[in-house]
């Protein structure tokens, strides 16, 4: 599925949009390694800062482009999805 905006995502994946959105942001912000390194072919220790949880230690990079899509998600975002779609206020 494909948004334009988080909250045109949130719709189509049927979560609440200001949790989708606070969640991304979360996750922007742990991304703090540099994109130069980045490499899709191997492990490139782009990782997200130590207060993601799930960690993530390889491929670390922001959300910030749209179109934004559901298939491009690290694991600890899908996670956090789930969670989303039991949760009515972001947090």
């Amino acid at each position: 599925m494909r948004g334009d905006t988080l909250a045109d995502l949130a719709k189509l994946l049927g979560v609440n949009g200001a949790n989708l959105e606070q969640t991304i942001a979360t996750y922007n912000v742990s991304c703090t390694g540099d994109l130069a390194s980045f490499d899709a072919t191997r492990c490139d220790g782009l990782v997200a800062s130590n207060d993601l949880h799930p960690p993530k230690s390889n491929w670390a990079r922001a959300i910030e482009v749209p179109p934004f899509s559901d298939t491009h998600w690290s694991a600890p975002l899908r996670i956090h999805l789930v969670v989303l779609q039991r949760t009515s206020t972001p947090g």
